[in-house]
């Protein structure tokens, strides 16, 4: 059998009978058509100035057309053509719809308007508008230019405004008589972002096929090890059956069933990957395996795409075209930002003003590592742009439990400077001769700033905070922790460092950092027994999954294992309650990605950027030697997440998980940022060619950035009403992330930096 699917177009249509303002300038457009068409001809000078200027207004007028006119009134039609042709060549049509339009319009129109339909091959398969009315249709089919037979529907097919209708046509019976049935879908659907909309319309539905009777099950093969079946809900609408596939990230198992003992066979779609904000219907028919002597009526599946996906990957590549235009810009900027320094300090001193200040000022900026403030600025300005949406593309934001994406990294890259700055900080303090207690006082309330800012944050819920589910783990909370555990580590067992010879550094290094290594392996290893050996009531014991529908529905309460249990007991209702698992693993308990447990093991990513900063300080005379100091740590992590996670990135002895902060997560993570900050520190300080803007700047003001993104997040220019769409979410994100880098270059600007 062969399937040919036809759409019919009839867009802004010149005669709407229920818009007035539509109808006159549907009726100059015509007008200027003509005029300019014709005076085109004649002359013989379709270029001349004038007639350009017509078919400018003549585009002028078709926009305000569509404009006035709207898609109140649009329907589709889509056509199914089970009609095996025979034809002489692909432009002859094998079918043709007559329209007959009511008589209550208030123009005048041609009373018949007849669409030639071709088979898929030759016709666009995006879906055309057409004006909704009553048709009157009538099919004919056409074998070698002659018409063979016509067929009329029986009743005129009514749309109502924004009313879809399904169209098949079919032969049947010895002679093979056509026949059309109607299958009307309902009002335009509109799945959402991320979202498609399948809709099922059966082959005479009205005899053999009860629309109650549809099940539809499917399985999202995104979700790892989850339940194979789940029931999609299908509704009824119109002549039709809707279900709607919530995730078009990944692809689908979808099974249609029809719950009937005289019906044979299922539909199986397998590995079906549905497009974005797409709108498609199934034909349900019957199959010509069917004989009269079957006890049962076998039936098949038709599949076609009836709204056109989106384009998923276009804003992607515009923003790497704006992005490459934007390096472009800082290059440029660079090498000026690079001489006029250099010619500023000579014209100054040619005539006698250059100052001590200059020159202190000069020599503070050359000994400041600007690739510590890069990394740091990096990491804020894609940590805003995550929290700002990032397009609501599913690989920028947070994996939904095992796995990694670039919002995975963000944050360990932020606590990993974090780590770095503890070494400078408290050196420097060290240097200036101030007591240990007073180091001590210092960071202790600077924990207690960041924990209580960071509660303060949770409040920022629309509508109003509900105290009796104020969240008290989060972010800030867990950086004032892992900061406040090594800096005290650093303060208590870490003397004056002094930059030392490649030869012995690693003696030094162990020397110094022996009773800081026992206490950071104590944290892990408690993190990995109280994981994996911890009984959880009705949970296998090391259970470490999203619960929910997760492991063929097994252990629907234990979301998160040890962790989710632990935070529960002592949390309640006061942690975070829509996990990243929730959407596709159909969880019902809260889990908080910056619970107790997880605490733990961060504190190590933190001491990952304290390694750092002891090379950076002990190794600062050999810059070379801390490239490649950096270089090895890199590798050295990287090994050991790999083993943990067994070279996988969604399974092993310990899966790399964002929401646990597993082990092999610190690793994979911390080797990334080791080796940025190497590479950084080779293109910033080491061999000078580039100056780190604009991140150098945020990342001197990145709690500021921060904290201020996350306040003035509702408002304009950060936020505003947009459209739905990949499109336009990643334009928003965009734009509010430029505008706090912005806000970084001017405070670096007047050297104004905030801190707690």
């Amino acid at each position: 059998m062969k399937l040919n699917i036809i759409y019919l177009e009839l867009s802004c249509t010149p005669f709407k009978a229920n818009n007035l303002s539509a109808n006159i300038l549907s009726s100059c457009t015509v007008a200027v058509v003509t005029v300019a068409l014709t005076r085109a001809f004649l002359l013989n000078s379709i270029f001349s100035s004038n007639v350009m200027i017509n078919m400018l207004l003549l585009f002028g007028l078709c926009i305000l057309c569509r404009v006035a006119s709207g898609a109140q009134d649009d329907a589709y039609i889509q056509i199914f053509d089970f009609v095996n042709q025979s034809k002489t060549s692909p432009m002859d049509p094998a079918l043709v719809l007559t329209e007959v339009k009511p008589s209550s319009d208030i123009f005048v129109r041609p009373q018949k308007l007849v669409h030639d339909l071709f088979v898929i091959e030759y016709m666009d398969a995006s879906r055309k508008a057409i004006n909704a009315s009553t048709y009157d249709i009538t099919f004919q089919k056409l074998v070698g230019g002659e018409i063979s037979y016509q067929h009329p529907f029986d009743e005129p097919l009514m749309l109502k405004p924004n009313e879809n209708a399904a169209i098949i046509v079919d032969e049947f019976g010895p002679n093979s008589v056509l026949r059309g049935t109607v299958c009307k879908t309902g009002t335009t659907p509109v799945p959402g972002l991320d979202k498609a909309v399948v809709i099922i319309c059966p082959d005479k539905s009205q005899t053999t096929f009860e629309l109650d009777k549809f099940a539809v099950t499917g399985s999202n093969l995104g979700c790892l090890h989850c339940k194979t079946e789940n029931d999609l809900k299908p509704t009824i609408v119109e002549d039709s059956v809707h279900f709607l596939i919530d995730d078009t990230n990944y692809a689908w198992n979808v099974t249609i069933r029809y719950d009937n003992k005289d019906i044979d066979e299922s539909c199986n779609f397998v590995s079906w990957k549905l497009g974005d904000s797409g709108v498609y219907t199934i034909v349900i028919k019957e199959s010509e395996d069917s004989s009269p002597d079957s006890k049962k009526i076998a039936y098949k599946c038709f599949p076609s795409p009836t709204v056109k996906p989106s384009d998923f990957w276009k804003p992607i590549w515009l923003t790497f075209v704006i992005l490459i235009v934007i390096i472009l810009v800082m290059i440029i900027l660079m090498i000026i930002n690079k001489r006029y320094p250099m010619l500023r300090e000579e014209a100054l001193k040619k005539i006698g003003k250059w100052s001590p200040e200059d020159e202190k000022e000069k020599e503070k900026k050359a000994a400041r590592l600007q690739s510590l403030d890069t990394f740091r600025g990096l990491a804020i300005t894609v940590m805003i742009f995550v929290n700002f949406g990032g397009g609501n593309y599913y690989f920028l934001e947070h994996a939904s439990w095992n796995g990694l994406s670039l919002a995975d990294f963000v944050f360990p890259w932020f606590m990993f400077m974090v780590g770095c700055s503890i070494v400078l900080s408290v050196q420097s303090q060290l240097k200036r001769n101030v007591a240990k207690t007073v180091i001590l006082k210092k960071v202790t309330v600077r924990f207690i700033k960041l924990f209580l800012i960071g509660v303060f944050l949770n409040t920022a819920v629309p509508g109003g905070v509900d105290l009796t589910q104020l969240r008290i783990p989060g972010v800030l909370q867990r950086i004032g922790f892992t900061y406040f555990v090594c800096s005290v580590l650093e303060i208590l067992f870490i003397p004056r460092l002094t930059a030392v010879e490649n030869f012995g550094f690693v003696k030094n290094l162990l020397i110094h950092t022996w009773p800081q290594w026992f206490i950071i392996v104590l944290f892990t290893t408690l993190w990995g027994v109280i994981t994996f050996v911890l009984p959880v009531p009705g949970c296998p014991t090391g259970y470490i999954g999203p619960g929910g529908i997760a492991n063929g529905g097994l252990y629907p309460n234990c979301t998160g294992g040890a962790a989710g249990y632990i935070d529960r007991l002592i949390f309640g209702s006061h942690m975070y309650q829509h996990p990243t698992c929730k959407p596709m693993y159909k969880t019902t308990l809260a889990h908080d990605p910056e619970g107790i447990l997880g605490s733990l093991t961060a504190v190590l990513t933190v001491y990952s950027g304290v390694v750092a900063g002891h090379m950076v300080v002990m190794l600062k005379s050999s810059r070379g030697s801390t490239i490649g100091a950096l270089s090895v740590l890199s590798v050295v992590t990287l090994v050991i997440g790999l083993i943990l996670c067994k070279g996988t990135i969604t399974g092993g002895w310990v899966p790399i998980n964002k929401n646990l902060w597993s082990i092999s997560f610190v690793m994979i993570t911390s080797a990334s940022a080791y080796f940025l900050l190497g590479l950084m520190y080779l293109l910033i300080d080491f061999l000078h060619l580039w100056c780190g803007s604009p991140f150098n700047s945020a990342g001197k003001n990145p709690l500021f950035l921060y904290v201020g993104s996350y306040i003035v997040y509702s408002y304009f220019p950060f936020n505003w009403q947009t459209a739905q769409t990949h499109a336009a979410l990643m334009l928003q994100s965009l734009v509010g992330t430029i505008c706090w880098l912005l806000v970084g270059l001017y405070l670096d600007y007047k050297k104004k930096y905030f801190k707690i």
